[in-house]
């Protein structure tokens, strides 16, 4: 039975610590708008730079040399994927409701010019809708 136990295998201790993988963690939740970047989300590579520079000032030394990848292992063991948005919805235009009607109304146009080709009337014999 002793053969069949694991024996000890060499390597290194992890090096980031647990309040750290929580840092980075905390991070990719957050929009990156919100910290001063022009981006609406993260890329893993704009929040791997992000937390190799701002890492050590929050007291997490051991992210100065955060990888890319590292960074992608993390996030995927807390099933974060701060990259992708499940829904994201924001009127920035007033006028939106107005233009959106206005579009549906030349669709519904082309409908009815098509279908009247179809039927073999001529186009614009009154079947315009607004």
């Amino acid at each position: 039975m002793a053969a069949l136990d694991d024996s000890p295998r060499p390597g290194r201790e992890p090096v980031i610590t647990d309040a750290a993988r929580t840092f980075v963690v905390d991070l990719a939740c957050r929009k990156a708008k919100d910290l001063g970047y022009p981006h609406e989300l993260w890329t893993t590579r704009l929040l791997a730079k992000h937390i190799r520079e701002h890492g050590p000032a929050a007291g997490h030394a051991c992210l100065t040399k955060l990888a890319q990848g590292t960074l992608c292992k993390i996030l995927a063991a807390h099933e974060v994927k701060p990259h992708k948005v499940r829904y994201y919805l924001e009127r920035r235009d007033p006028e939106f409701d107005a233009k959106m009607a206005e579009v549906l109304c030349v669709y519904r146009e082309v409908a009815l010019l098509r279908q009247a080709a179809v039927a073999g009337r001529a186009p614009g014999g009154g079947d315009r809708l607004l």
